[in-house]
């Protein structure tokens, strides 16, 4: 054997390339040398093996069995109790596992609850002994079993609770935290003691965590935990009640780069960010009615903390039916390196809230020339009066040359007067795009009306097509929408467009 075949990462390195091939292929491959099979089957089953069930078929096949349930469910069961030497070569396999994932599907077998109650007693100590990422999703009867794969290696807990758990307080006291990177919990419980578990468990994490997501309110004491973790870059939280909590004279700064969360109350919300210095993605929301001047007030915060300066991405989303108008813009003009913007409400079904002009997006485009996304307004619905026009797009073709998706009410009726009576007759004698043509590809249209004209149609699929000459995802939400034409028609003018 080759010298270098003896050195494991070059071992990896080929293993990866053979799985991504053919996986049998490198199951051959490792049983050619016991030399390289710890190599290759450590690649296997620790990147691309994440499901218990294949982990159990690694019994001989007269221990296991896959039944189908009354309601043609599949269910993997045990047939008869595995011998020592059967867990023996079962335990070669799991110790090379570093993630496992566990969800329930109608087309894949999940454990039976007599094979969930086989394996609890049953199994050796450390199943999974060098897991490094665990994900579970299942049904309320099974949680409790979540126990038997939390090593204490773990670095990523990724967990979702169902209602209807039991115990869930005693079953978090097992989890180990100290030594997790990622901690993500989805709590669609809605149970307070759910709650109070989950923020007890938060409140053990340690300076190894850098993020943190959890859907479910913490308590003020875990708030201020995670606000005290030196390393974490990346938090996606929401809160009882943090307007009466207070910061430290002396609390360092939080190295918080990606903060998600809420932004109800009283101001409360400020507090996750007193100590934050170069914030990078802002996700923001309420679930309260807010009014526009409150959206004005909380871009006003976040000039003052400076995060206008480093914030790239900022989403800010309103529950309620609140009008967004320039007003609401106008505090924006100063995030300049911002490459995604999202500003959205929703629309009632008789009014659209969306009151932006022509001459407020001019100023936004002007003012934010390294955008990639913007999304002003929920998906553009079918009572839109738009008060932005067609030729309102224009300064985004102009000034964001970056731009490639852009979701926005405005006005498809009102046709440019400036295209030439020849244009439609003459595409190929159209310039190729270049560098400094605006870079969009999609245009969410949503329910926004149009002429069925189609004349029109050719216009208006001709006006975009001039502006935007990579354009090719015009999306409607509405079945059967004559903006379906207005594709086919940019479709055309890009066939016959000359590439370079």
């Amino acid at each position: 054997m080759h010298p270098c075949l003896l050195l494991d990462d070059i071992l990896r390195l080929v293993a990866v390339e053979i799985i991504n091939l053919e996986r049998p292929s490198a199951v051959s491959f490792a049983c050619t040398c016991r030399a390289i099979e710890a190599s290759v089957m450590g690649v296997l089953w620790g990147s691309y093996q994440n499901d218990l069930i294949n982990l159990f078929r690694c019994f001989p096949s007269e221990v296991w069995e896959i039944r189908e349930s009354d309601s043609s469910k599949l269910y993997f069961d045990f047939k008869r109790h595995p011998s020592p030497p059967e867990w023996e070569r079962v335990n070669r396999y799991a110790s090379w596992m570093r993630t496992l994932i566990i969800y329930e599907d109608s087309t894949c077998p999940s454990p039976s609850s007599r094979a969930w109650r086989e394996l609890r007693a049953l199994r050796p100590a450390d199943l999974l002994p060098n897991l490094r990422s665990l994900e579970w999703y299942s049904a309320a009867d099974t949680f409790v079993y979540i126990n038997l794969f939390l090593s204490p290696r773990l670095t990523s807990l990724n967990v979702h609770v169902v209602p209807d758990v039991p115990n869930v307080g005693p079953i978090l006291d097992f989890f180990p935290v100290e030594t997790l990177e990622e901690l993500r919990f989805q709590d669609s419980s809605g149970d307070r003691a759910v709650q109070d578990a989950i923020s007890k468990l938060v409140l053990k994490t340690t300076a190894a965590l850098r993020s943190i997501v959890v859907s479910s309110d913490l308590s003020d004491a875990a708030i201020q935990h995670v606000t005290r973790l030196p390393n974490l870059s990346d938090a996606s939280v929401t809160f009882a009640n943090l307007d009466r909590l207070s910061v430290s004279p002396d609390a360092g700064t939080f190295p918080l780069r990606t903060l998600e969360t809420r932004v109800d109350g009283a101001g409360g919300w400020k507090y996750l960010l007193h100590n934050v210095k170069n914030l990078d993605s802002a996700v923001l929301f309420s679930s309260t009615v807010f009014q526009p001047e409150e959206i004005v007030a909380v871009f006003g915060f976040l000039i003052d903390k400076g995060f206008h300066q480093t914030l790239r991405r900022l989403f800010f989303a309103v529950q309620n039916q609140c009008d967004l108008t320039p007003q609401v813009l106008a505090p924006l003009h100063k995030f300049e390196s911002l490459t995604t913007l999202s500003v959205t409400s929703f629309c009632g079904p008789i009014q659209c809230k969306s009151r932006l002009t022509n001459e407020a997006l001019a100023q936004l485009a002007e003012a934010l020339p390294q955008l990639v996304k913007l999304f002003l307004g929920a998906a553009p619905c079918a009572t839109s009066t738009g008060e932005i026009t067609l030729a309102g797009l224009r300064p985004l073709s102009t000034h964001c040359i970056h731009l490639e998706t852009l979701q926005i009410h405005f006005s498809a009726f009102d046709i440019p007067s400036d295209i030439p009576d020849d244009a439609l007759s003459s595409p190929s004698d159209q310039e190729p795009p270049g560098p400094n043509h605006c870079h969009l590809s999609q245009l969410v249209v949503g329910a926004l009306p149009v002429s069925t004209s189609e004349n029109s149609l050719l216009i208006v699929a001709y006006f975009l097509h001039q502006l935007f000459p990579r354009l090719s995802d015009v999306v409607p939400t509405v079945p059967n929408s004559p903006w379906k034409r207005v594709q086919e028609h940019i479709n055309t003018f890009q066939k016959y467009r000359p590439k370079k």
